[in-house]
């Protein structure tokens, strides 16, 4: 338990901290990112906690918070992954960013405050609780949704936003649907809450 730049048995079992390219395991712990921190993966062992706060992990793999694992985060979070996958409880209390280059999929808690999630490569978008801001930046690249989506605002800024033409899946956005890139609609139905508007680029 401690801030990751703490060096040694402060925080970890090793000497150091780690950085890019180290793989990181959190046990029955709280690891508190007080600095912008690197790594090669995270993955839990035990009932353990990551706090971001204002900083983020960047990391170029798939990130799991299984059943074992809690993320909470203010204005930092996760930043490089390959694929995201919240299956447990992630509470933002502010802007926090996660930036996906691949599926994302949130079944756990979800507190999402003014999070924002952006995705910025091809994948499968799926989401059971209710989001906060979804923006897809990826020129060229589908995301498809993989179910129905409720959330607050929308951005397509590059690339393709594709419903699911095999099962027509529900989109709703409770504020703004601002398209640069492309929706794909199929059958689905698209909801804007009493004062949304699209806006297109």
């Amino acid at each position: 338990t401690g801030n990751w730049s703490a060096e040694g048995a402060t925080t970890w079992n090793e000497a150091g901290h780690p950085i890019a390219g180290d793989t990181v395991i959190i046990g029955a712990h709280t690891v508190t990112v007080d600095v912008a921190s690197a790594c090669a993966s995270i993955t839990f062992s035990a009932a353990g906690t990551l706090i971001c706060g204002a900083n983020a992990v960047t990391m170029p793999s798939t990130f799991t918070l299984n059943a074992l694992g809690t993320l909470t985060a203010s204005t930092g979070g996760l930043s490089g992954c390959t694929a995201c996958t919240f299956d447990n409880v992630v509470t933002c209390t502010g802007a926090a960013a996660f930036s996906v280059a691949g599926n994302v999929t949130i079944s756990g808690t979800y507190t999402y405050s003014t999070s924002v999630i952006t995705t910025t490569a091809a994948g499968t978008f799926s989401a059971t609780p209710t989001i906060y801001n979804w923006t897809h930046n990826a020129t060229g690249l589908t995301q498809t949704l993989g179910a129905a989506l409720t959330m607050n605002a929308l951005t397509i800024t590059a690339g393709t936003l594709n419903t699911s033409a095999a099962n027509n899946y529900a989109l709703t956005t409770a504020s703004t649907l601002t398209l640069s890139g492309t929706l794909t609609c199929n059958d689905s139905a698209i909801s804007l809450a009493s004062g949304g508007f699209a806006g297109y680029g």
